[in-house]
């Protein structure tokens, strides 16, 4: 058998490299991290910025004040955004084009509506408020078919307050 050459001794060399796991020098460091490789700090800060971006974009959908081309190009970028399997890079930069400083606004965002929530009141509810009445529309037992055809018939589909029992 003729000896081997020595291209085919570095390509095996090679292989033998590339098929050996890389050693991990800090193991205390990836229990912190994500399988997106940020913290978790910063995963639920994009989370939070996620959630802020696809509600604003869903509320510029919803005035119907957008063309037809505008609406599109919309709701494509709102479902990479929904997206699991989008890029975080590409989803980053989804939410700078259509939103611009979207830090920014959120800051603003929640100045408005913290100074809305230390004004908001919860009172308990009344006894009253919590007892429910049910009606509901019946043909009359008691009178004829005369009487039935009569008001089945008519265009007033009012209901006289003193006919309801409680």
């Amino acid at each position: 058998m003729p000896p081997k050459s020595k291209m085919v001794a570095r390509k095996a060399a090679t292989n033998e490299r590339s098929t050996k796991p890389p050693k991990l020098t800090d193991l205390g460091n990836t229990a912190a991290e994500t399988s997106s490789g940020l913290s978790q700090e910063a995963e639920d800060q994009f989370e939070l910025e996620l959630c802020w971006c696809i509600q604003q974009l869903e509320m510029c959908l919803a005035t119907g004040k957008l063309s037809e081309k505008q609406t599109h190009d919309l709701t494509k970028n709102i479902n990479v955004l929904k997206s699991n399997t989008a890029p975080l890079v590409k989803k980053r930069q989804i939410m700078r084009n259509t939103l611009g400083n979207y830090r920014e606004k959120m800051a603003i965002d929640e100045q408005k509506h913290g100074k809305a929530a230390c004004s908001i009141k919860f009172t308990p509810l009344s006894s009253q408020n919590k007892k429910c009445l049910f009606l509901r529309k019946s043909a009359s037992m008691g009178k004829g078919k005369g009487e039935e055809e009569k008001h089945s018939n008519s265009s007033d589909k009012s209901v006289d307050i003193n006919d309801i029992k409680e």
